[in-house]
């Protein structure tokens, strides 16, 4: 579970950054 939310997390991040 606490791996799903640190991918989630990163992708957010990516897209923030996009």
């Amino acid at each position: 579970m606490g791996q799903k939310v640190d991918i989630d997390k990163k992708m957010q991040e990516l897209c923030s950054y996009a």
